[in-house]
């Protein structure tokens, strides 16, 4: 590490289980106010995540003006990364001109 970047060891600056939103939140406004242009992350001893914070913290980090690397990342922890990073599958609406309609009777009988 030079003199024009930090380094931050998160589960001591936040916590080893990362859970709410409002510290992703906090610690990326801490890091935009910071005067080094690079600001490496350690995940060593970080023992959970959050999708909320990890979703926090991914999507502040792609609107930074910062460089932010992340360092000692436990499986976990990049398994979520990639979760919150991936857009969700939207499946379109099927064709329905081929579908017909019964008539609520026919499906449930005369005395329902």
């Amino acid at each position: 590490m030079n003199t024009s970047e930090c380094e931050i060891i998160i589960a001591k600056r936040i916590s080893r289980d990362l859970v709410l939103r409002d510290s992703a939140i906090n610690l990326m406004e801490e890091i935009e106010r910071c005067s080094f242009e690079k600001v490496v992350i350690d995940f060593q001893d970080v023992e959970s995540i959050t999708r909320s914070f990890a979703h926090e913290y991914v999507s502040r980090k792609r609107r930074s003006r910062k460089t932010i690397l992340e360092k000692n990342v436990p499986l976990g922890v990049e398994k979520m990364f990639m979760v919150v990073s991936t857009p969700p599958v939207r499946k379109g609406l099927e064709d329905l001109r081929g579908l017909k309609v019964k008539d609520i009777r026919e499906i449930s009988g005369p005395n329902e």
